[in-house]
């Protein structure tokens, strides 16, 4: 599958709150930086993270609007709803 098409498993994922989904996308050194540089490692610490977060935010969506990829880099731009 095509970087881009990955993404928008990672969207549809998090869309529906499919915390399983989400980490089975996850390869074995990912890596997820937020807003604030804060790092987290693995598919088993994002797991924790993505379920508090929903949680927290059960009403949180995302929408992209642009989607330009780069070889396996995708950059997407868009908007967040429900923090």
């Amino acid at each position: 599958m095509s970087p881009t098409g990955i993404f928008q498993q990672f969207v549809n994922a998090i869309n529906s709150h499919d915390v399983k989904s989400l980490t089975a996308l996850m390869t074995a050194d990912h890596v997820f930086v937020d807003s604030l540089g804060n790092r987290a490692q693995s598919a088993t610490s994002m797991e924790a993270g993505w379920r508090g977060y929903f949680g927290m935010c059960p009403d949180y969506w995302i929408r992209t609007e642009d989607v330009i990829p780069e070889g396996a880099t995708v950059l997407a731009a868009g908007k967040q709803v429900g923090l």
